[in-house]
């Protein structure tokens, strides 16, 4: 039985690098400690990061790509509780987040990101 041969590319599967956005110098000044941890009882863990509110990829969607660094789309969050949100194990409750970043969202029409990703309460979804 004759195996077949290998199948090979003419060209690579991407022709140009992915690109990736600058951060802005001004986005990590003045990021204090986590606002999430200390609201619910817990201890943080691991350095302190900015989290979009808004993703990134959401803003650029909308076509509102001159918004990606807006301090007020911020919040000042422990790596852990950033991961656990970012993987949807335990989303940050809307009660937490800045009336600036609400007013924020509100501004450019998107609150329906924040109701779907920011819950109400506490309680784990069913």
């Amino acid at each position: 039985m004759k195996r077949p041969g290998r199948i090979r590319r003419k060209r690579p599967l991407r022709t140009k690098p992915l690109r990736r956005t600058r951060q802005p110098p001004g986005w990590r000044i003045g990021i204090g400690p986590c606002v999430v941890c200390p609201a619910e009882g817990g201890e943080c863990c691991g350095p302190v990061t900015g989290h979009h509110i808004i993703s990134q990829q959401q803003l650029k969607r909308q076509g509102l790509g001159q918004f990606l660094w807006d301090r007020r789309n911020r919040l000042d969050v422990c790596w852990r509780r950033h991961e656990q949100h970012e993987k949807a194990v335990k989303r940050i409750p809307r009660r937490i987040l800045p009336d600036q970043a609400l007013a924020f969202a509100d501004e450019l029409g998107l609150t329906r990101l924040i109701e779907r990703y920011y819950p109400d309460d506490d309680r784990p979804r069913s």
